[in-house]
């Protein structure tokens, strides 16, 4: 049914109103024939108690209360409603008389049909509302306080107003409500028909049942939160049940839905200047990939998902709106369910890291919420300058236990291993030939041990959980387990999670909430050995034991081993409560603490490592390394709401918050075993240990207040002050202010009406300006000294970092503007935001001077850097009707960076969280951040002959900005610079995501995404071009042959653009007779495919004639990406998952 916006019922905010109008009753006294009283009025639900007691709330606050304590369903436009205060203390008396009441200075009036009564103004026609508006002001849908709607007994349980004379024939009406374009049921949904007072809630399936139905033609509706409502006509026959299904289509702009800002109950999207991006369960139990990173995936516009290392459980980067410091993290913070959590990448090596996001299950999510830049995570403080990530997980709900169970099989492989992988050259030491032989084919015919190199990785995860509860107590819970393999042999991952929410909801306006959980998981991967095969390899050596391998991968597969152990413990508890109408507050504590054990171990004679160890290698080594990094979370906040005039609310909120993060770090390592049986630390003859510890807490407040004009235009103000203990001493505190407005302008009455614009359904502006931070690391501004033995083994200290008494935060500023819009019946929506970021105070390391006494460097407040971008997203109901429904989603991202000052510092060599220096990686002034820069030959001449040693090497001398940019004059490569060869973060990124729904059963859905406008370093192919590539045995290029001399990077930097169909999912619902014969209520297959095809590639060979791998490539020991130094490509999979519910 389409109705005029202005009638749209606004729910949650009514929802939040309702329960912050909850008063305690009076006491009254009841007499034995109260149920016969109540019977006797049922009829006239005008005569119905009223039960309300509301003093100086806006008069829709009024409305809203009264419908929820007399169950007597008011229909009327919120948006007509004047700004009215208003005080009525009705507990005794009717709905008529409160009515009265409420609505005495006002003018409105109100009228019964059937059951339901309408209010409208006075001079307007009670005919043009005798179909009421489908948005209806009922408050149950999506609220965690457990208000009652209307006559609803429990989810799935028929109810009816017992008040009303029974029918003399009655019937059933059963069915299922589920989103039309996943297919996915949705629980909680209203389902009642307004005529007989009905009505009931789905439960966590999506099922719903009315019983006694009065027969006849009844009009039955459903309606959910950030869906559009439905309707359809149902003729009931007495003693028979009618089945009458429902799929809901969600909302085009939910500017009614809630989102999580940090201030108690959330705020409606409505009145957000910033955009917040969200992902909900029905994606994430759909998405083909293999964790949060992979559901995120690359289709939310400014996010991007650096992809992880080729290997089970491999950690994977994530980016919002690109790079901005030079010194710290770029990850954003993540909250699990109102407390952070460590999502930091463990033990991160050149060839593989663990991702933490991992221990959380997706299937156990009910949303994420993405808040990006400064301007819209003002509120979360220092460390929120990169955006902030908020996981919801799911909760139990009102209705009868539901259980659901899933299995999912699979594999992983590694697509074109023959072409990446086994290419290699060689002269014979005995002819002088010039060979070559594809050593992947050479060992996955059979390698020394008798098995396959490369395989078909086993994937398996099964899953299992319950859910439900009553008004008053409601649960979730779920364990879920993992076994996966790499494509490698020695490849695996296998873990374990478990999941509990319990919420108790004693009264009206009060909930305690408790959420707990356990994982623990261990992972062991190849890793760089994979680079030691495929870049380090001699094949010179194919006849010999080692098969032309690698030596360190031949160690791995004879005993050697690197596994990582993580096991996590977190809980949260949530008290919220609404004492007064005007008031609300809430208080959330927790504790993530994750511990991550990283065992490496090679047995005493293993072969392989000699050559980069030294002797020591084959005698044995075992070392040992534990983290131990709790987080502790403790955040209060309170709203007050006014009503200052008839249209004009105000809402002030405050806050505090306490974080304390603290890690303990223990290493220790032994050498050299007497006999191979011995394997522990202490049994080696060399031992070493090392012990650290690290604290770091934050103390923050903030202040903001919303004004609202009708619910329409919103303008909000804030102020967060933060001190953090990585301050340096004379640092004060840090000041965080907000400024945003929104304006939903197409629901002002002077909205132009033009033969363009009456194809707008909805139009909001959009604006924000804020500030964040990001504190330096934990010791950065402290003077340190290390220990170390003296003379006559006398401990003694040396100075270690200066240290800087001044340093401060990174403070990120950042103003974006932007539009939401939905067009042609909502067919058709799209949203746009511009923003600019600017970095100031950026953290630069300099070397200190050495009058201070210091070696080394310090740490300090110079620097400044800029982002600027666009983000575009486009929402298509391409087809609506039955039997198929498209939809398409695209998205199109813009973006840059610049470093504006680094405070005389010339250059800064890029250094990877492991230490090692990148290599052609620098921030440099008035360039993007860790651009890639190399020296450029243009010429050389051989020394005699076609081959061998080069000459007279000329380079490019660089011109343009500070005399970096490609093509200035040849200079001898001695006095040449080290010219830019490009940024390494995409400038455009673009996804499309389309899907088929056939019928109510089938789906299909598919997804791409590109990207492009950077450049990439493949060192791993710079590897190959030092031991066997073919260049480099026929020393016949003498640019090449300069290249070896002067720069490795320069013939392996290529552009990097790519556009992969990164997903396919084809989800069939089983018909429910079916699933009912195997004891189910629903049951679905799902099939995907992630990682599919390269569709496109920028460049497939490099300057030196190596085929790519694959330009998405990157190594997660750097901070940044744009270099390749051994990882892995990413993987491929294939899955088939069967769920299923009783």
């Amino acid at each position: 049914m389409s109705i005029p916006h202005s009638a749209r019922k606004r729910i949650i905010s009514a929802a939040v109103i309702a329960l912050a109008s909850f008063t305690p009753p009076p006491i009254i006294a009841q007499s034995g024939d109260d149920l016969a009283a109540r019977e006797a009025i049922g009829q006239n639900p005008l005569a119905r108690p009223a039960r309300l007691v509301v003093d100086g709330v806006p008069l829709e606050a009024a409305l809203t209360a009264l419908e929820s304590r007399s169950g007597v369903s008011l229909f009327y436009s919120p948006s007509k409603l004047p700004r009215e205060t208003v005080s009525c203390q009705c507990y005794s008396v009717t709905v008529d008389q409160a009515l009265k009441r409420i609505l005495t200075r006002v003018e409105l009036r109100y009228s019964l049909h059937g059951q339901n009564v309408v209010i409208e103004s006075s001079d307007q026609s009670t005919q043009q509302l005798q179909q009421p508006p489908p948005q209806l002001a009922s408050h149950t849908a999506g609220n965690s306080a457990g208000l009652p709607l209307r006559t609803t007994r429990s989810s799935e349980a028929a109810v009816h107003d017992r008040g009303g004379p029974v029918a003399a024939v009655q019937g059933t009406i059963t069915g299922r409500v589920i989103d039309a374009q996943t297919l996915q049921p949705l629980p909680s949904v209203q389902v009642f028909i307004d005529a007989v007072n009905m009505g009931t809630l789905t439960g966590p399936n999506g099922n719903y049942q009315l019983v006694d139905v009065p027969a006849g033609n009844h009009a039955l509706r459903v309606q959910l939160i950030g869906y559009q409502a439905e309707s359809r006509t149902v003729s009931v026959i007495s003693g028979e049940a009618q089945a009458v299904n429902f799929e809901l289509t969600e909302a085009a702009l939910a500017l009614d839905e809630i989102v999580v800002t940090g201030t108690p109950g959330g705020t409606q999207r409505r009145a957000l200047g910033n955009v917040v991006s969200r992902v909900d369960a029905a994606v994430l139990e759909q998405a083909a990939g293999t964790g949060i990173e992979q559901a995120i995936g690359n289709t939310v516009t400014g996010v991007r998902m650096i992809a992880p290392a080729g290997a089970a459980g491999g950690a994977q980067s994530m980016r919002i709106r690109g790079s901005s410091s030079m010194a710290l993290a770029g990850d954003p913070l993540i909250y699990v369910d109102g407390i952070r959590v460590n999502a930091e990448k463990a033990f991160d090596a050149r060839g593989s890291a663990t991702s933490m996001l991992q221990d959380i299950d997706p299937g156990s999510i009910e949303s994420i919420e993405i808040i990006k830049g400064p301007a819209a995570a003002t509120l979360y403080g220092t460390e929120a300058a990169n955006g902030v990530i908020q996981i919801i997980t799911k909760r139990g709900i009102a209705g009868a236990a539901s259980f659901d169970a899933s299995v999912e099989l699979g594999a992983n492989w590694q697509p074109h291993p023959e072409q990446n992988f086994g290419l290699q050259f060689y002269r014979d030491p005995v002819t002088d030939e010039i060979r070559s032989h594809n050593l992947y084919a050479l060992e996955q015919s059979a390698d020394r041990f008798g098995k396959p190199l490369f395989q078909n990785g086993p994937i398996q995860r099964y899953n299992a959980s319950v859910r439900g509860g009553t008004d008053l107590f409601r649960y979730f819970a779920s364990i879920n387990r993992t076994d996966e393999e790499g494509f490698s042999r020695g490849d695996w991952t296998e873990g374990w999670r478990a999941q509990v929410s319990l919420t108790a909801i004693p009264r009206d306006g009060l909930s305690f909430t408790i959420n707990s959980s356990r994982s623990a998981r261990d992972t062991r991967d190849m890793g760089s050995v994979m680079c030691s095969y495929a870049c380090w390899a001699t094949p010179v050596t194919v006849d010999l034991p080692q098969r032309g391998a690698a030596r360190p991968y031949e160690a791995t597969l004879g005993g050697s081993e690197d596994l990582r152990v993580s096991d996590r413990v977190s809980w949260s508890a949530e008290v919220s409560h609404t004492p007064a109408s005007w008031f609300r507050h809430r208080l959330v504590g927790g504790v993530d603490d994750s511990a991550v054990r990283r065992v490496s171990f090679t047995p005493k004679g293993a072969n392989g490592f000699e050559e980069f160890f030294g002797t020591s290698g084959s005698d044995g080594l075992r070392s040992v390394w534990e983290v131990e990094a709790p987080i502790r979370t403790i955040d209060y906040a309170a709203t007050a709401t006014i009503q200052l005039t008839d249209r004009l609310a105000s809402s002030s909120s405050v806050g505090l918050q306490w974080f304390n993060r603290q890690e303990t770090e223990l290493f220790s390592s032994g050498r050299n075993f007497a006999v191979p049986a011995l394997s522990t630390v202490g049994a080696a003859s060399e031992r070493e240990t090392t012990e650290e510890f690290i604290e770091n807490t934050t103390l923050g407040t903030f202040f903001q207040n919303e004004f609202d004009w009708a619910g329409r235009l919103f303008l909000t103000g804030a102020v967060r002050f933060d001190d953090n203990s990585a301050f340096g001493t004379n640092y004060d505190a840090a000041i965080y202010p907000k400024l945003s407005g929104s304006w939903v302008i197409s629901e002002e009455s002077f909205f132009p009406q033009t033969s363009l614009t009456r194809y707008i359904d909805q139009f909001r502006l959009r604006a924000a300006w804020g500030e964040s931070g990001q504190q330096p690391d934990a010791f950065a501004a402290q003077r340190l000294y290390t220990p170390l033995t003296g003379p006559n083994g006398q401990p003694m200290l040396t100075r270690e970092a200066f240290g800087n008494p001044d340093l401060g935060p990174e403070k990120g500023s950042e103003l974006e503007i932007g539009f939401d819009a939905a067009f042609l019946s909502e067919r058709v929506t799209l949203d746009f935001t511009w923003y600019n970021r600017k970095t100031i105070d950026a953290i630069v390391s300099q070397p200190v001077r050495p009058s201070m006494g210091f070696d080394g460097t310090q740490f300090v407040n110079i620097g400044e850097t800029r982002n600027w971008g666009t983000e575009t997203g486009i929402g298509l109901q391409l087809l609506t009707g039955s039997p198929v429904r498209w939809d398409l989603d695209l998205g199109l991202t813009t973006m840059g960076n610049r470093i504006e000052d680094m405070g005389g510092t010339d250059q800064i060599l890029v250094v990877a969280l492991s230490g090692m220096p990148s290599r052609s990686q620098y921030h440099v002034e008035a360039f993007p951040i860790a651009g890639l820069f190399a020296k450029k030959v243009l010429s050389a001449d051989f020394v005699s002959g076609n081959s061998g040693p080069v000459a007279n090497l000329m380079c490019d001398g660089g011109k343009g900005l500070r005399g970096l940019e490609m093509g200035g004059v040849a200079v001898p490569c001695d006095e040449a610079p080290e010219v830019f060869f490009g940024q390494v973060d995409p400038s455009w990124q673009a996804y499309l995501r389309s899907s088929w729904t056939l019928g109510t059963n089938l789906r299909l859905s598919a997804a791409l995404d590109a990207q492009g406008g950077h450049v990439m370093n493949a060192d791993y192919l710079g590897g190959q071009n030092t031991r066997f590539s073919e260049k480099f045995i026929r020393r016949d290029d003498p640019i090449f042959q300069a290249n070896s001399l002067v720069s490795r990077a320069a013939d392996v930097i290529h552009d990097a653009g790519f556009a992969k169909l990164r997903e396919i999912t084809l989800h069939y619902t089983l018909p429910t007779a079916l699933a009912a014969r195997m004891g189910a209520s629903t049951a679905g297959i799902t099939a995907s495919l992630y990682n599919v095809a390269t569709l496109w590639i920028e460049q497939e060979h490099v300057q030196s004639g190596q085929r790519i791998w694959d330009p998405e490539m990157t190594s997660p020991n750097f901070n940044f990406s744009g270099i390749a130094t051994g990882s892995p490509p990413p993987m491929s999979s294939a899955t088939v998952r069967f769920n299923v519910s009783f």
